[in-house]
């Protein structure tokens, strides 16, 4: 038995399947987007508190990952990346820097001669430790 159906009831499952489709990309390919927190390749991070509340608000991160970080990339020297994230505190004689993998919040001992934070601090001051987009790790690579 073939059941015909007319226009008006194509156009209902036409929308019905419109709807499914945004429903599977909100609930499947949107929350990916935020599983590396936004995470964007720069040339450099802000070296500022002025430049860096710039970069900030262009970013405009929002909850769940309110705080703007930009800072370099772990094991790979001259890379960094910008992300929204929830920031606390990084301990002290340490780099705040992303992870190479999944671009989240990490923190590497610095082992520079000087100039490495000498006090927990708030990655959203990482600006104040210069040393930490550069050659932290030592002199042994």
């Amino acid at each position: 038995m073939v059941t015909a159906i007319n226009s008006g009831q194509l156009s209902v499952l036409q929308g019905i399947m419109k709807f499914t489709n945004a429903v599977l990309f909100l609930f499947i390919l949107c929350p990916l987007s935020r599983a590396a927190q936004d995470y964007i390749s720069v040339s450099v991070c802000p070296p500022g508190a002025r430049e860096w509340q710039i970069e900030a608000d262009r970013k405009n991160c929002q909850d769940p990952t309110p705080n703007y970080l930009c800072a370099a990339i772990e094991n790979l020297p001259g890379h960094f990346g910008s992300i929204c994230t929830q920031i606390g505190l990084s301990p002290s004689g340490t780099c705040a820097v992303l992870n190479s993998q999944t671009h989240n919040l990490d923190s590497v001992p610095c082992k520079a001669k000087e100039g490495c934070p000498d006090k927990p601090y708030s990655p959203r001051e990482l600006y104040k430790w210069p040393i930490c987009f550069g050659n932290f790790y030592g002199s042994e690579r």
